[in-house]
This record gives structure tokens, C-alpha cells and sequence, in this order.
């Protein structure tokens, strides 16, 4: 289940029971539009390759992407940008992976990102555990010299940093 959807789910949840029966209605009104003959069927063309609105949407969807990728950076900088810096991370390759943040009624919550650089594979995640906060840095990669899975792991805490090796054969 994606964030977006278990926000929802429990945007839901606390729905007050007399609020119930409008969203209802407002899903049904959305899932099935009443019949009109504007809204029978909805047609795409096809935007020629090389024309002025192929530029145009490529144009919009680029200022789209680099939009997304500021705010991305800036989440994570105000997130984690203590961490990444700590772990000598360079943040705009953390910026290429996927990442997602999760909170619970305003508390600071969790934090994923997924990335590779190369063929190695990282994820760093932050966690609260006991209202203390718990980084993982994780590097995954095969090893060239022998058919083995090389995972290290990185553990911080606000008072402390270890890193293990493990070294499995495939």
C-alpha cells in the first residue's frame, strides 16, 4: 500500500460518522459521473514528434521534474541533512533514487530512500524507536572476485555509530 493511499485510509478512519454518508456520495459522484453528452468519451491526440506542442510539453514536463527534484532535495536536507552530512553522502545522489516520509499525528515518523550508484545498491531509512532516532545506511553489491552478496549495514544513534559486514555466497 503506497503513502498516498494509507493517508487516505486513514483520513477515513477518522471521519466523523455523521460525515460518513457525504463521502460516500462524493466517491460515488466521482466514480460514476452523472451521464451528460460532453462526458461520454474523452479523446487524446497523438502530438506530433518534432512540433511546437511536443516542445512545449516536453518544456512543462522538464520544469515539472526539476520542480520535483528542488523539493525532493529540500525534504531531505530538512529531514535528514544532518545524517546524509554525517555520512558523507552526496545528497543529489540520494536525490536520483526513490524516497518516501511517513509521520503519525504530527510526530516525526520515518524516512526511505532507495538509490544505486553503479551497480551498488543503498538505502538509508531513520526510524524512531523509543522517541530516539535510529539511521540505517545500507550498501548492497555482488562481489567481482567471487559469486558473493556483499551487505554492509551502518547503524547510528545520537550517541553512537557501528558498522557490520556480511558477506553471503549465491
Amino acid at each position: 500500500m503506497t503513502d498516498q493511499r494509507k493517508a487516505l485510509h486513514y483520513q477515513v478512519e477518522q471521519a466523523r460518522e455523521e460525515d460518513i454518508d457525504p463521502l460516500v456520495d462524493l466517491i460515488n459522484r466521482f466514480l460514476h459521473p452523472l451521464e451528460s453528452p460532453a462526458s461520454q468519451q474523452i479523446v487524446f491526440d497523438p502530438v506530433p514528434p518534432g512540433s511546437k506542442a511536443a516542445a512545449e510539453i516536453e518544456e512543462q514536463r522538464q520544469q515539472a521534474l526539476a520542480r520535483h527534484s528542488a523539493r525532493q532535495a529540500e525534504m531531505i536536507t530538512r529531514s535528514i541533512g544532518d545524517t546524509v552530512t554525517r555520512l558523507g553522502i552526496d545528497l543529489n545522489k540520494i536525490g536520483e533514487g526513490r524516497c518516501s516520509w511517513s509521520a503519525s499525528r504530527g510526530k516525526s515518523g520515518s524516512f526511505t530512500c532507495s538509490w544505486f550508484e553503479g551497480v551498488v545498491f543503498n538505502r538509508l531509512s531513520t526510524f524512531y524507536l523509543k522517541e530516539q532516532q535510529v539511521v540505517t545506511f545500507e550498501r548492497c553489491y555482488i562481489s567481482e572476485a567471487q559469486p558473493e552478496l556483499i551487505y554492509k549495514v551502518r547503524v547510528l544513534t545520537p550517541i553512537a555509530d557501528l558498522e557490520k559486514e556480511l558477506t553471503v555466497p549465491i
